[in-house]
């Protein structure tokens, strides 16, 4: 059952401003537990359950269309 009080969480990047990209991430240990479970699932099935978040679907395909294009 959820909680119905809010959770608040940390995560402390340091981004390279020239390149935009994140350098280090430092999070505490639940959220690198989600993130871990998150690796566990096909990229279809996330997909699938963000389907609601339109942005979202087509960043992920997005990602996979230009690794695809690497190979």
């Amino acid at each position: 059952m959820a909680s119905e009080y809010p959770t608040k969480v940390s995560i402390k990047l340091l981004i390279d401003q020239e390149s935009s990209k994140v350098i280090v991430a430092e999070a505490g240990s639940d959220i690198v537990d989600i993130l871990r479970s998150l690796l566990k699932f096909p990229l279809g099935n996330i997909a699938r359950l963000l389907g609601k978040h339109q942005c979202l679907q087509r960043a992920v395909h997005a990602r996979s269309s230009k690794c695809e294009g690497e190979n």
